[in-house]
This record gives C-alpha cells, sequence and structure tokens, in this order.
C-alpha cells in the first residue's frame, strides 16, 4: 500500500470535512478505513459496511465488532504489524480508548483525530494507545 501523491491534501480536507457519527456509516473503523482510502486509494471499509447494514442496533454493532477481534484486529488485518504510538506519523491510525471505548483515528501531527457521538474528537497522540503505518 503507498500513499497518493496529494495524501496531505486529501488529508486534511477529510479532517476539515463534516463527519457525523453514525454507527452504521460512520463509526471509529469506518472512518479510520474511510481516511486510509483516501490517502491510499484502497479502501477496505466494504466488507464491514456490507455486514454493519445487516445489523439492528448500535449495542449489536459493538458485539459483531468484538466478535471480530475488535477494532485492533481490523487495523491489524488490513494495516499489518502495530508499532510505537512515538512513532506514529501524520496519515497514520491511531488507537485510544475514548467515551465509546477502544477507537481507531488518525495521526495529524501532535494531535489525533477520532469520531465519536459528539462529533471529532482531538486527542494528543502521545496519549494513543497504537499505531500502524499506513503507506
Amino acid at each position: 500500500m503507498k500513499r497518493l501523491p496529494d495524501w496531505e491534501t486529501r488529508l486534511i480536507k477529510f479532517v476539515e470535512g463534516d463527519i457525523f457519527y453514525n454507527w452504521q456509516t460512520m463509526n471509529c473503523a469506518l472512518f479510520a478505513g474511510f481516511i486510509v482510502g483516501e490517502l491510499t486509494g484502497l479502501n477496505f471499509t466494504k466488507e464491514y459496511l456490507s455486514e454493519l447494514k445487516k445489523i439492528s442496533s448500535e449495542r449489536r454493532m459493538f458485539r459483531y465488532l468484538r466478535s471480530i477481534g475488535g477494532v485492533e484486529s481490523i487495523a491489524d488485518k488490513h494495516l499489518g504489524k502495530r508499532k510505537p504510538v512515538s512513532q506514529a506519523q501524520r496519515g497514520d491510525v491511531v488507537s485510544c480508548n475514548l467515551d465509546l471505548g477502544l477507537s481507531l483515528g488518525i495521526c495529524v501531527g501532535g494531535m489525533s483525530v477520532f469520531i465519536s457521538r459528539d462529533g471529532k474528537v482531538f486527542v494528543e497522540t502521545d496519549q494513543c494507545k497504537n499505531a500502524w503505518s499506513v503507506g
């Protein structure tokens, strides 16, 4: 997986855009997946979107995520080996405990952005748990 030449512009545009939490179409795993797709052209969210459309409630969505190993297992599957958060770079996927539990987001430098019920949430990157390289 390689980043597109204009990945930084795409990252800024995506992060600055209007993004709203929806457990079925824009949860934390999908948020990270959509951004990875924007930066690389490879979108790994399709298989999860089709499964989420079959689920009838947010509670069941969390049950589904646990059944597949949690959100970090999604990042492991599609992005490979984890790395220390201290090595996270702009555009890398990171994980952090938020109000909805362990969430995936994107490093934008000293801060990382996540999606929650309240919209976008910014957390200091060094407060995140794990990181994965994107491209």
